[in-house]
């Protein structure tokens, strides 16, 4: 009985170290006609095209061989020939020991040895070239009979049956093996399907739309990992933001929430795309997009849900947000007071204006050089039309007669020209005002109305804002 149990546990260990040996991953590429000595092995990643490995082909196999202790992640592979760049993509799911075979003169002639998957994705994808090389002759011939005023209704059937037959041949794939890759890809192709509307034809398309954007994620598996290693996930998530989403801030906002919430399951996607859109709108130029930033550092990274970053670049995150956000456009300009060159003490809350331009410079930048003739003329421009331009000087404190002698030597004599000895004001740190020049402008409730712009913007901004609440005002009087 003992010897029994015995040669049972040795069994049972043997057996466990097989499944650990074979828990890695070995991928062979054999390839006719290839006389370079690397083969390149990559993966989609998002916006990402990225090399898992540069292979060394074996001088006694004359295989390239990809094999590692750790299994690969699923998803979309590519193998890449040198020095053409020219590639085939295959799949990697659970049974990551295979090989592949193929032609470097003829990269379409493909098998697969020890991979299901792979022979079933290639016989679709044969299945697929056939129907559109045949759809596309068909509908050339329409196009040619159309210029001839001849009948084209007997093409359009066989272009029609071709539909049908790749539509079957779709849903027959994916139902054979619902959780696959293949699956996956198919039904990320598929259309949002749309109901009847009724209403007026302005009406109609309006509820198209709504139903349309609600219902763009309907076929994409945001949810699974592997979605994150395709080519398609990107490009699908920047149409969605960029052409489905209005661009204003707290429409972007609500489309990020809405795609990170169906993306937390698949902690790669989830990380990948909250480090990519924090990057993004970190990096914008767009004015007003700061306030992405704001809410995904504060959304996300303050509360927790960025573990990947560590504590010294997460505070720096938050900080900046924090700083950032009151000062976003549309909310409550901060407050300060300063004294001019003669002493007279201003506060900018109280200064008489429909509109404030704030101007945070310095004597020695040498953008401020630039800008400044732009600003002077604007103000010559605009001071009869109720805008007050308020230059704060950043240096202050023992530089402060810099400050003076700057506002001569740039002739701003007719802007409010301010600064601050001692420091007390804190007007820049209040206005985060990290560079200059940094211009705002303040509308005469001490709302924000435009912040970051050029200051030879500034009268074209200017017109606009000032069209646009002369268009407000005129609707509430009616």
């Amino acid at each position: 009985m003992m010897r029994f149990l015995l040669v049972t546990c040795l069994s049972i260990l043997s057996s466990l170290i097989l499944q650990a040996q074979s828990a890695g991953h070995k991928i062979n590429f054999e390839i006719k006609n290839y006389d370079a000595a690397e083969l390149i092995v990559g993966y989609y990643l998002g916006e990402q095209t990225l090399v898992q490995d540069t292979l060394r082909k074996d001088s006694v196999s004359n295989k390239f061989v990809l094999e590692g202790e750790e299994p690969l992640k699923h998803g979309v592979y590519l193998m890449l020939t040198q020095p053409e760049v020219e590639f085939i993509q295959f799949l990697v799911e659970d049974d990551q020991e295979f090989t592949v075979k193929t032609d470097g003169e003829d990269l379409g002639d493909v098998k697969f040895k020890g991979s299901d998957v792979n022979t079933r994705f290639y016989e679709y994808l044969d299945f697929i070239k056939e129907n559109r090389v045949e759809a596309t002759k068909l509908n050339e011939r329409k196009t040619e009979l159309d210029s001839l005023g001849k009948s084209t209704e007997d093409i359009s059937k066989k272009i029609e049956a071709i539909n049908t037959r790749v539509k079957s041949k779709q849903s027959e794939v994916a139902a054979k093996d619902p959780n696959s890759i293949i699956a996956m890809l198919i039904n990320a192709n598929n259309q949002v399907e749309m109901p009847e509307f009724s209403g007026t034809e302005e009406e109609i398309r309006l509820e198209k739309f709504k139903y349309y954007k609600a219902h763009y994620f309907d076929h994409i598996a945001l949810d699974r990992p592997e979605t994150l290693r395709t080519p398609f996930l990107h490009e699908r998530i920047t149409y969605y933001l960029e052409k489905l989403t209005p661009s204003h801030p707290d429409s972007i906002n609500r489309s990020l929430d809405f795609i990170l919430a169906k993306s937390k399951p698949a902690e790669d996607t989830y990380k990948y795309y909250l480090s990519h859109f924090l990057n993004k709108y970190h990096g914008s130029k767009i004015v007003g997009y700061d306030a992405v930033y704001v809410h995904l550092a504060l959304e996300y990274y303050d509360k927790g849900e960025a573990t990947w970053v560590d504590e010294e670049n997460l505070a720096k995150i938050v900080d900046k947000a924090k700083r950032t956000q009151p000062v976003l456009i549309g909310k409550q300009a901060p407050d300060f007071t300063a004294k001019d060159r003669a002493g007279t003490e201003y506060t900018l809350s109280k200064l008489d204006a429909d509109y404030k331009v704030l101007l945070f410079w310095k004597p020695e930048c040498g953008h401020c050089k630039k800008a400044m003739p732009h600003v002077v003329e604007f103000q010559d421009k605009f001071i009869d039309k109720g805008v007050r331009v308020i230059s704060f000087c950043t240096d202050g404190r023992k530089n402060i007669e810099k400050c003076w002698e700057g506002i001569e030597e740039k002739e701003m004599g007719n802007l409010l020209n301010l600064a601050d000895e001692i420091g007390r004001s804190r007007a820049q740190a209040k206005f985060y005002a990290t560079s200059t020049p940094y211009i705002y402008i303040i509308d005469r409730a001490g709302k924000i109305l435009m912040k970051r712009i050029g200051a030879e913007q500034l009268e074209e901004v200017m017109n606009e804002i000032m069209r646009m609440d002369a268009e407000e005002k005129a609707i509430d009087q009616e």
